[in-house]
């Protein structure tokens, strides 16, 4: 019982290690794509007000 136990508990930390690694590139990327449609937004604003 201890054996299966510890054997799921391997498989659920990988799991949880992949998973907070796909998060945190997915928040990496989230906010470059923000800070790059930032800038070009206000690019978009400025020529507007001209």
């Amino acid at each position: 019982m201890l054996f299966t136990i510890g054997r799921y508990e391997k498989v659920f930390r990988k799991k949880i290690f992949l998973v907070t690694v796909m998060i945190m590139f997915a928040a990496a990327s989230a906010f470059i794509v923000n800070a790059e449609g930032g800038e070009s937004a206000k690019g978009i604003i400025n020529q507007q007000k001209r």
